[in-house]
């Protein structure tokens, strides 16, 4: 027992020796110039028996004692009496100029108040002590290391049932991987959102504590993220010829540039000109990584083929990667993937296609990794002579989407609620299929009304009535519905013909389609609709439905490119004669034919 006191007290002197006293004071706060020094590392440099600094190791309130390593690296046992003790944690205000804005950037993190209590002393925080004569702390000030890292998400992965591992790369290329729970707060455009609802490509603030471990080993933790609003959109590629790299103006010149578009790659620009640059140039020559350097001397000008995307940030076009060629490529149509693995996939054409690091994979206007090449996407693909992706788009499956189009007569209604038709039609694969089963539709403000020639009818919910001069009873109605849930409700004639084709042009009142063909019901089979492919002018009418999308549109809305059934009250070939008045049309002018609703395919 003896021994042990003495070995007790043995430390306690050699404690109170190591430590300093550097003048009698009364104080219990540092000034804000002594801090300043303090963080400079000249307050009390010689070190005397009472203040010393360093790194929490360990903290143990129950026990009264923590573990700090000094900047001799002694790790020394430091006791306390909570009773007796000035803790302090540096807030916002007083270390903002060494981590930044960070309380503005992250809503829900907020530094301790300058007051706290000793249990918020965590291990890797830096702290300031001060000590009385028998080496037992009276005062702590105590900071920890935050900073910020941003960057574009690559992967968000589960690791365990409620922790993800999330993979970003910063502006730099650098690659960063944390693991954080799932409860994690994350905002994007102020407001709330889980984790997993994250999308692979988006830019995001990450706030990370930073632990000393060791001189030399730290460990970083994720405590916060802030997702960009959607500000760096990648819609557009182009292929063309690097024509000049300016490393004085940071700018690519692109000559024979060409847009990639939904029917394969569009006319040519001359010269089409992007922000680029060399800090964070993004390229691959024949599938390996290379430099702004590199391209600017020993590409620009040559006749290699380079496939540029084009990231808009804040109204800019920026060059996002480039991958260079010279070689053969072909565009693929629109395909399923049903397989993938780590270097190909495969399409539902049976198509193989090698996947690699210089790929230029576009998914939800956004530039991501091939890993992030699903089952089930659906892709618009580029690929050379030996089947190598040069370039993935996403396109949407648009089709109806959750709409569907019945056609009812009216049995009840109930006003500004609901109404019963007696049996309905519904439409499914260009085909009517009839059902003698009512079925309800519920109706709100929301829902629009159409009149067969007037078209939008902004009084129609209150006009939608069973009774009195404008009832509708025994009534037949196009409905366009999304469950239950009418959206639309409209008088357009009974369309019970179809023709398909693919837009090549659109106005406010016109619908340009090539490659028509119609549905010949004595021969029960598709025929083109002429050689010369001339095409059809469907006028749209003010009571037109378009649907795409799972949306109503208006036609403007309408891409080059998209596949479109159009519903006719009557055969396609009965409509143009009747329109030309039974003579020929000597002008070879598109045939105009009234439509009254179109589905996107």
């Amino acid at each position: 027992m003896k021994k042990a006191l003495t070995t007790a007290l043995s430390t306690l002197f050699f404690f109170s020796a190591a430590v300093t006293t550097q003048a009698a004071t009364n104080k219990f706060h540092y000034t804000d110039e002594e801090y300043a020094e303090a963080m400079n590392h000249s307050l009390y440099d010689d070190f005397s028996s009472r203040v010393d600094r360093g790194v929490v190791i360990g903290n143990y309130p129950m026990l009264g004692y923590l573990t700090y390593k000094n900047q001799y690296e002694d790790v020394i046992n430091a006791p306390y009496y909570t009773s007796n003790l000035v803790v302090e944690k540096q807030n916002i205000d007083e270390i903002e100029e060494r981590i930044g804005y960070i309380d503005e950037l992250f809503p829900l993190f907020e530094f301790d108040p300058r007051d706290t209590t000793i249990d918020q002393i965590k291990q890797g925080d830096n702290i300031y002590i001060r000590t009385d004569a028998n080496g037992y702390i009276t005062y702590i000030s105590a900071y920890s290391d935050y900073f910020l890292r941003y960057g574009q998400v690559n992967t968000i992965k589960f690791v365990k049932q409620n922790e993800v591992e999330i993979t970003f790369k910063d502006e730099t290329g650098q690659i960063f991987k944390y693991n954080v729970p799932l409860s994690i707060f994350v905002t994007k455009l102020g407001r709330p959102i889980h984790i997993t609802n994250i999308k692979p490509g988006e830019w995001a603030k990450f706030l990370v504590s930073r632990i000393h471990l060791e001189p030399g080993v730290f460990e970083e933790e994720a405590m916060e993220i802030v997702v960009d609003p959607d500000s760096r959109i990648v819609e557009d590629i182009y292929k063309g010829e690097i024509l000049k790299l300016g490393s004085f103006d940071n700018t690519m010149q692109l000559a024979d540039a060409r847009l990639l578009e939904q029917t394969g790659f569009g006319p040519y620009i001359d010269i089409a000109t992007f922000n680029a640059n060399p800090r964070n140039f993004n390229a691959f020559l024949d599938g390996q990584q290379t430099s702004f350097n590199y391209v600017q001397k020993y590409v620009a000008g040559s006749d290699m083929t380079a496939y540029v995307a084009i990231e808009n940030y804040w109204g800019e076009d920026n060059v996002a990667k480039v991958s260079i060629n010279n070689g053969f490529t072909k565009l693929l149509d629109p395909s399923m993937i049903v397989d993938t693995s780590a270097r190909q996939i495969r399409l539902m054409g049976g198509e193989i296609l090698k996947i690699g690091g210089d790929s230029i994979i576009l998914k939800g206007d956004r530039l991501v990794d091939p890993t992030n090449l699903l089952v089930g996407d659906t892709i618009q693909s580029v690929v050379d002579e030996d089947n190598n992706l040069r370039i993935a788009k996403t396109v949407d499956r648009i089709g109806q989407g959750s709409l569907n189009v019945y056609r009812g007569t009216i049995k009840r209604i109930d006003d500004y609620d609901s109404f019963i038709v007696e049996t309905f039609s519904l439409l499914k694969f260009d085909e009517w299929y009839y059902n003698a089963q009512p079925r309800t539709f519920v109706i709100d403000n929301d829902t629009k009304f159409y009149e067969d020639e007037t078209g939008f009818n902004e009084d129609g919910l209150n006009e939608f009535l069973d009774y009195g001069p404008t009832t509708e009873m025994d009534e037949i109605f196009t409905i366009i519905a999304d469950g239950e849930k009418a959206i639309a409700v409209s008088k357009i004639p009974y369309t019970r013909e179809v023709a398909k084709g693919m837009v090549y042009d659109s106005t406010e009142e016109n619908v340009f389609l090539k490659d028509v063909f119609y549905y010949n019901v004595d021969e029960n089979l598709w025929r083109q609709f002429d050689q010369k492919n001339l095409g059809v002018d469907f006028l749209v009418d003010p009571a037109t439905l378009i649907i795409k999308d799972g949306q109503l549109i208006d036609p403007l809305k309408l891409e080059k490119g998209d596949k479109i059934s159009v519903m006719l009250t009557e055969p396609l070939l009965d409509l143009i004669e009747e329109e030309e008045g039974g003579g020929g049309d000597d002008d070879e002018e598109p045939p105009q034919v009234n439509s009254y609703l179109m589905l996107v395919q």
